[in-house]
Formats: C-alpha cells, structure tokens, sequence
C-alpha cells in the first residue's frame, strides 16, 4: 500500500524483526529500516536500501525550527540563543511555539532579549514581501535592506512615534510640545540612490533638517559608522545637519540647538 512520506515528517525507526538474520555478526549490514512516523503511527514504512537512507532520513537528536514546520509534537523544548540573526524573526518563533500540542519549554541564554527583539514590527518576513492577495501592497525600498536598525523601538512618546533610547523619547517629546513638524527615521536618499535614516527629519524655516541623537560614541564601531554617515551628510546634504551627545544636559542642550535652528 503507498504511503504518503512528506519532507520534515519525524518518528522512530528499528531494525525489522524479520530482517534480524542479515545484520547478525560477521556479516553485520543495515540492509533494511522500519519507520514508524509520527503522522502515521499505524502504518511502519520500510526503508529497504543504505543510500535511500543516507539521502533521504537523518538523525534528529534535535532539529532546527525550519525543520520542524508542518509536524506537532507533545512537548517542544525551543533553545533561543542570546544572539540577534538575520535569521530569527517573528513568524520563526511563532512557527517554534506553535509546534507543541500539550507543552512548550523556553531555554533562553541570560534574558528575555531575544524574544523581545523578535516581537519588533521591523523583525517580521511578511513585511518585507510584495503582495497582492486583498490589495496591492509593495514593500518600501527602505525595507529590502534592514542593516540600519540598530535596536528595536521600545519606548513610548507623547506622539505615534516609538524610538529606541530614553534619550530620544527627550527629543521627541520637545519638539512635539512646540508644535515643530518632524519625521523620526525617515529614509533619506541621496543622488546615487545611496540613504540613511535620519533620527528626526525636522521641517522648521522652511528649510529641512536632519538631527542625529549620538548615543554611545566611546564604542569604536559606532564611532565608526557615525563617521561614515557624517560624511555621507556632508557630501550629499552640507549644512542641514545637526547633532545632540548623551549627558547630563541632553534636555538643555537639545532646547538650545531647537531655539537656535527651528525658531
């Protein structure tokens, strides 16, 4: 009788009680296997040759989540590392979650970071995919290339706007209060198709400004990216630049640099 057999199925496989005599000692060999899937758990399915077996079933000590998808299994322990992938996004953990049928187990490395980060809107696949089911949906250019999302959007203004420090919730907030329009990471593009995000895209005098909030210059990578992006302003957008540093006088500062430019 054909059995059907689809690609990520898992179950238990023996040596047939009827194939005992052909891998006794000395002439020891896996002639045959018998599977018992877990799909199927009335039907065993014998796997007749060591090639089919070498290329067709492997192992699963444990398996990787893609791996996972389309089977269901009673108890699922997830290990999530406490590394940010390309790999780990919303729908992958969801998938992880959602292969248990009585329990899920979490093993996560320190902290709940990683789940957290993978809660993020910017972390979602789906987003990043042209659609046309209910009504035609094309992804932002902005979106194809995700490297300049440093951290995820976890703290609350008094605008729509989620940021990503306390001290940009600051600057927010300030120009909200005075009624100053403002985009918060907005894509910029330059003439050779090249773009950042601005922090906040400031519209003030009828000129527009881009302010950038530097949070951690003593850390040689991001000195060295923000070197990097500096130029890129100075060459393509000279003179609408501005800059705040975290400190103890971040509000002041920042009060001072909006008297001074969007007044």
């Amino acid at each position: 009788m054909p059995v059907e057999v689809f690609s990520g199925e898992t179950g238990f496989s023996w040596f047939p009680a009827y194939d005992k005599k052909k891998w006794k000692y000395p002439d020891y060999r896996i002639r045959t296997l018998q599977v018992q899937f877990s799909r199927k758990p009335d039907v065993l399915v014998d796997v007749p040759s060591s090639s089919f077996i070498e290329e067709n079933l492997d192992l699963a000590y444990a398996i990787s989540v893609h791996k996972a998808q389309g089977s269901e299994f009673e108890v699922v322990y997830f290990v999530l590392p406490n590394k940010r992938s390309a790999f780990l996004s919303t729908e992958l953990v969801y998938t992880a979650l959602t292969r248990a049928s009585k329990r899920c187990v979490l093993f996560l490395q320190n902290d709940i970071t990683p789940l957290l980060w993978s809660r993020r809107r910017e972390q979602s696949a789906l987003i990043g995919i042209n659609s046309s089911l209910f009504t035609v949906r094309v992804v932002p250019s902005a979106l194809e290339n995700r490297s300049w999302y440093q951290e995820g959007r976890i703290h609350r203004t008094l605008t729509e706007y989620m940021v990503r420090s306390k001290s940009e919730v600051i600057i927010c907030n300030l120009l909200a209060g005075r009624e100053i329009p403002f985009l918060y990471e907005y894509p910029l593009y330059a003439l050779d198709g090249s773009f950042y995000l601005p922090d906040f895209t400031v519209t003030a005098g009828g000129r527009e400004w881009y302010w950038e909030h530097l949070g951690i210059l003593d850390n040689p990578a991001y000195r060295e990216r923000w070197e990097q992006k500096k130029a890129w302003y100075d060459r393509w957008f000279p003179g609408q630049l501005v800059t705040t540093e975290d400190g103890p006088d971040l509000t002041k500062d920042a009060l001072s640099l909006i008297e001074r430019y969007f007044n």
